[in-house]
């Protein structure tokens, strides 16, 4: 599998988990503004390495930076 397939499959995974979160979070939503919405567009994904690395990293993330992991939001702007 390419980096560019893990990438897209990846970016799905997080797109139903934020589906899933905001769906949980406001269940007055309906059905067709959730599925109206692009979810897909609130998706950041990159790939690296560094030259010390033998590996890529994949980081895939929702666009508000919201995460315990992330130190500095501005630093993926």
């Amino acid at each position: 599998m390419c980096v560019r397939q893990q990438v897209a499959q990846l970016t799905d995974l997080v797109v139903a988990e934020l589906q899933r979160r905001y769906e949980s979070a406001n269940p007055l939503r309906s059905a067709s503004q959730l599925q109206a919405r692009d979810w897909w567009g609130e998706v950041m994904a990159g790939v690296h390495s560094r030259p010390s690395m033998n590996h890529l990293h994949i980081h895939v993330l929702s666009v508000d930076r919201h995460s315990k992991c992330l130190k500095h939001r501005k630093t993926l702007q």
